[in-house]
């Protein structure tokens, strides 16, 4: 398996000083991002199989986890799903068509706009419905209406992936 770069990376771990690559093997820098998860602090990296480790674990291998310390800590394996497909367009408007299977990203923080409403890649704006401390839309205090905001930067328009049903069960 090789490191790759992991979406929301705030560091990276360099090789320990006293690593001897002679010896021990080739030791990359790994891309790490910082998340909480029930209240306890993670450090996540990004690990893609080369096409021989693809084949294998179709073939049913399992993963195996190996760590260098005294003690085992504590640990998670998952698997993401792949980073959503650039489509071709550049102007998306969820109030006048069927949004349903795209996202905008923003190309900058590399994450999703949440709540989108509207936006133009070529121009490079972005319209979201923000949300309150308590996680209601913010309204216009006269009308109640939504209140949308603007961005700006850089963005595009993906496709979600969605994971094929399993062989054998009904389709919706």
């Amino acid at each position: 398996m090789q490191p790759v770069h992991i979406a929301g990376a705030v560091a990276s771990a360099k090789p320990p000083i006293d690593w001897d690559s002679e010896k021990n093997g080739k030791c990359l820098a790994l891309p790490l991002r910082h998340i909480e998860r029930d209240g306890l602090s993670f450090m996540e990296s990004a690990w893609m199989p080369t096409p021989e480790e693809l084949a294998m674990l179709n073939a049913g291998s399992p993963v195996i986890l190996s760590i260098s310390a005294p003690r085992h800590p504590v640990v998670a394996l998952s698997v993401q799903p792949p980073p959503p497909e650039i489509t071709g367009h550049t102007y998306i408007d969820c109030h006048a068509m069927d949004c349903s299977g795209l996202i905008v990203w923003d190309e900058i923080a590399d994450q999703p706009v949440q709540n989108c409403r509207a936006a133009n890649t070529i121009e490079g704006w972005a319209d979201h419905y923000p949300r309150d401390a308590e996680g209601h839309f913010k309204r216009d205090p006269d009308t109640g209406a939504c209140i949308a905001e603007r961005l700006t930067g850089s963005f595009s328009i993906r496709r979600i992936w969605q994971a094929p049903a399993p062989a054998g069960l009904p389709q919706p």
